[in-house]
């Protein structure tokens, strides 16, 4: 399961339907579900070939009589897609009639001949399937594997922004700033000693004998700490991010958002509620927490607004000048 939604569109009259809008209709109809949309449009049946050959994609829409005067046609398509293993779901339209009239497995045809307002009644058509392929993405038993994968590359993220800061863009200022990072770590590490029967005394000396590209690319600097350093980086740049509608306070923000929520699903289990519908249950303090359809929609909301958070804060830190 993944948070990105990619499409392709194969079509020889792309300047028509972008004069129209209906690209951006598509990419805003995505959006509104909370995935993050990805569309490649071709013209060519050879061109889209190759864009499947290199990615994976959700769906598929396609001119049924691309290249007319081609072998290169539905028929054709079809059969390339299906030897390939590609078992996306496809949707051929045309204005002719000569649509093929048997029920192929995940493929949809759609005549626009005859039809007042074709193109609109098309839109209809498109939504409808991306709605399905992405009502197989809210499956409840998948939704552990989004989180950790999302929340992963929200680590990466986060770790290359300090690499940049604190490495690539090394000053007086990001040393200052990282001294009060390594304090938070050695105050984490007594803490924890403190509670061990063979605490050396020396867990400073340890942190401190790393280089600071050791320290950020190690397992201790979880995602809490990384969070920690992110909200330090925001502080010591000035980062433009509180105009983007972000949180002001992105430690304790990420701290609910995504870390105790990605630690509740770790630790959650399936159940059918009374209204018969799968839900997701994890527990705190005695209490049941669900996780349904609508908060899938929430938790894809939040993570793709930090990664839009670190995106920006990203390209603020590597206009720093040393």
């Amino acid at each position: 399961m993944r948070i990105k939604y990619k499409i392709l569109w194969v079509d020889d009259h792309k300047d028509e339907f972008e004069q129209l809008s209906y690209d951006k209709r598509i990419i805003d109809y995505v959006s509104s579900l909370f995935f993050e949309p990805h569309l490649i449009f071709c013209e060519t049946i050879a061109e889209a070939k190759e864009k499947i050959s290199q990615n994976h994609f959700d769906v598929i829409f396609s001119d049924y009589n691309i290249d007319a005067d081609s072998e290169e046609q539905g028929d054709a398509f079809i059969s390339y897609i299906r030897s390939h293993n590609v078992n996306t779901e496809v949707l051929f339209y045309s204005a002719m009639q000569d649509l093929p009239t048997e029920r192929l497995n995940r493929v949809v045809f759609f005549s626009l001949a005859g039809l007042q307002n074709g193109y609109r009644k098309l839109m209809e058509q498109m939504e409808n399937l991306i709605d399905l392929t992405t009502e197989k993405l809210n499956d409840l038993t998948a939704l552990r594997g989004l989180v950790m994968s999302e929340t992963s590359e929200l680590d990466k993220k986060m770790e290359d922004i300090c690499l940049c800061y604190f490495v690539e863009k090394k000053s007086d200022k990001s040393d200052a700033a990282f001294e009060g990072v390594l304090k938070g770590l050695e105050s984490d590490y007594l803490n924890n000693l403190k509670k061990s029967e063979n605490c050396d005394k020396k867990c400073t000396h340890k942190i401190r004998n790393k280089s600071v590209k050791d320290i950020v690319t190690g397992l201790a600097f979880d995602s809490a700490r990384k969070a920690r350093a992110i909200k330090r980086i925001i502080e010591e740049t000035l980062s433009p991010i509180d105009k983007h509608g972000f949180p002001e306070d992105f430690y304790k923000s990420y701290l609910h958002d995504i870390i105790y929520v990605r630690n509740q699903l770790a630790h959650s289990y399936s159940r059918i509620n009374e209204g018969g519908v799968e839900v997701l249950v994890s527990k705190k303090d005695g209490q049941d927490i669900f996780f349904d359809g609508a908060k899938i929609k929430e938790i894809r909301q939040r993570i793709l607004l930090y990664e839009k958070m670190l995106e920006v804060l990203f390209e603020s830190v590597r206009q720093v000048e040393v």
